[in-house]
């Protein structure tokens, strides 16, 4: 059985505070998790509790960035450099200001050989964020407000397990775009998940800290389609060429 501990910490405080612990339907989200990943069989493969000793949402100048955030996540779970891993970290703060609708976004998705900022090339799906005051803009200060926390929160630490989007039926991996938060009946992990889920201590491809987001190893699908895509990731490139490659000095 993998056993993890996911810190939760804050960055930059919201406008509405947390209710700490987060539930969802009066569960702790471990709940939800734990279950899912016994796959086919009668016990779970998957320990995970949650931890808010580390919880202190410092205020920080700067808006909340991929900088930031990797920064916070590495302070956060303290991990070694290489895997295995026993500690995850879920960060809640106030917004993406890159994005400034999205709800949260599993954002340490993997390698980047090409940046040379160490923050990046730490190990690969350790943490995500959520973030409170976009959720709040959607679905105000009532029940439906702490119903999309909670919802989001597990949302997204599905994806730290290299789980990907299904949206029909609504379920915990689907898209939270919609006029209102999901009921109780979307409290679930389809059977593709929990089957993927229950190799969690087995498979580098599930295991957090494991491979890179996307990479699946044939237990699941590729992430390279947009639907696969952790929420809040621009799926979009632009490639800059000129027509000639040679130019005389007067042109």
């Amino acid at each position: 059985m993998k056993q993890l501990t996911c810190f939760v910490g804050g960055l930059r405080p919201p406008s509405k505070p947390p209710v700490l612990p987060i539930a969802l339907d009066g569960n702790d989200p471990a709940t939800f998790l734990n279950r899912a990943s016994a796959g086919p069989g009668p016990q779970p493969n998957l320990s995970i509790h949650f931890d808010y000793s580390r919880f202190t949402p410092a205020f920080v100048p700067a808006q909340s960035s991929l900088v930031s955030l990797h920064l916070a996540l590495r302070a956060l779970t303290q991990n070694p450099v290489s895997g295995p891993i026993s500690t995850i970290g879920a960060i809640l703060t106030d917004r993406f200001p890159p994005k400034a609708g999205v709800l949260g976004v599993m954002f340490d998705i993997g390698f980047k050989s090409t940046v040379a900022d160490p923050t990046f090339n730490t190990l690969p799906r350790e943490g995500c964020a959520v973030f409170l005051d976009a959720i709040r803009d959607l679905r105000g200060d009532g029940p439906d407000y702490d119903r999309e926390v909670g919802f989001t929160f597990v949302h997204e630490i599905g994806h730290i397990f290299n789980l990907w989007h299904l949206d029909s039926p609504a379920n915990f991996m689907a898209h939270s775009q919609v006029p209102a938060p999901f009921g109780h009946g979307a409290l679930f992990f389809k059977s593709a998940h929990t089957k993927f889920l229950s190799f969690v201590d087995t498979s580098p491809f599930v295991e957090p800290g494991g491979s890179p987001w996307g990479e699946r190893g044939g237990l699941g699908p590729p992430g390279d389609h947009p639907s696969n895509m952790p929420q809040g990731h621009a799926t979009l490139s632009l490639k800059i060429g000129a027509r000639q490659r040679e130019f005389w000095m007067f042109e």
